[in-house]
């Protein structure tokens, strides 16, 4: 077994994802939703959570070592089960510029591409936008 693998995503830890996913309302959510950069879901508390693909791309992409990158840019969570993207001092995401760009956009994390059909947060303003008029739908319709 890789030192990596030793890392990453228990079957417990896979469950209890897959069982939060479920609980979210993703159903409304456009398939074409457009990103505004606002940088929300970048600035949110929580893990970025990694699979051996995420780090063989990321180190590909940055062209240093798995390990290296491990080091230098991630964590373990708090159960220990599984390696997450550091924050910067802000609470942003390590690779969240100035710009509200990420920086390893074409080869962000996998939790990173699932934003906002598989996870979303509060503060978007185009998840807020579609929340309002979703509510206001159902609210008219009753």
């Amino acid at each position: 077994m890789a030192w990596t693998e030793k890392c990453l995503i228990s079957p417990p830890s896979v469950q209890l994802a897959v069982e939060i996913y479920a609980l979210m309302d993703t159903e409304n959510i456009p398939e074409n939703f457009a990103c505004l950069k606002c940088g929300a879901c970048c600035r949110w508390s929580g893990n970025v959570l990694l699979t051996q693909k995420d780090i063989t791309a990321i180190s590909t992409v940055l062209k240093i070592p798995e390990n290296i990158f491990v080091q230098k840019y991630t964590t373990l969570t708090a159960n220990r089960s599984q390696l997450t993207l550091i924050e910067q001092p802000s609470g942003a995401c390590c690779f969240l510029t100035e710009d509200n760009v990420c920086g390893i956009y074409d080869t962000r994390p996998q939790q990173c591409r699932d934003f906002p059909h598989l996870w979303h947060v509060k503060g978007c303003p185009n998840m807020d936008s579609i929340s309002k008029h979703v509510n206001k739908s159902h609210a008219s319709n009753t």
